[in-house]
């Protein structure tokens, strides 16, 4: 059953991003992560409790440049800055600069699961990591209404930073609870 959900899963993402099947890779790997128990019990406090039914986790039908400002300092400064000595708040403006792209849709990327009021955000990879945003759609508006935007108003979400090898395995997973008003 694992191996028709994972040709599934493919299959729409290769058509969609054209990209390496690394970069297939990272996305399958990092929405295989996120569809536990565990991870929903951080956003969640329901999780997997009986009846809950946010498992399988909703993506969201578009992929948007998600900034890094999801992630706290400490995960930013240990794990993406590069040059010893950088100021972090001039980092995170060239990086978000630098990774910033036109919001591009894809209906098929991955099932969903209509019970679920969980939502994944993804970005595109860059280089060896993956930006990755969880939250709740807590104003339980249409499928055909929710954006990266409307998803995050008066709410909060689970900021993810996936870090790679050079199969596209997952090395690291770091994430941040955020609030948004």
């Amino acid at each position: 059953m694992r191996f028709i959900i994972i040709i599934i899963l493919i299959l729409p993402t290769k058509i969609l991003f054209g990209q390496s099947t690394n970069d297939e890779t990272k996305y399958l790997n990092a929405y295989e992560y996120l569809n536990s128990c565990e991870v929903v019990k951080k956003l969640c406090k329901k999780g997997c409790k009986k009846n809950a039914n946010l498992i399988p986790i909703n993506v969201l039908d578009s992929i948007y440049p998600i900034s890094i400002l999801i992630l706290d300092n400490q995960i930013i400064e240990e794990n993406l800055i590069k040059n010893e000595g950088e100021n972090i708040a001039e980092f995170i403006v060239r990086y978000d600069r630098e990774n910033d792209f036109e919001v591009f849709t894809n209906t098929d990327l991955f099932p969903q699961n209509d019970k679920s009021s969980v939502y994944v955000v993804f970005s595109k990879p860059n280089e060896n990591h993956l930006l990755v945003e969880m939250m709740v759609n807590g104003y339980n508006l249409p499928e055909s209404k929710l954006t990266h935007l409307k998803l995050t108003e008066f709410n909060k979400s689970l900021g993810f930073l996936f870090v790679f090898d050079n199969n596209g395995e997952i090395k690291q997973v770091f994430s941040s609870l955020n609030q948004y008003n």
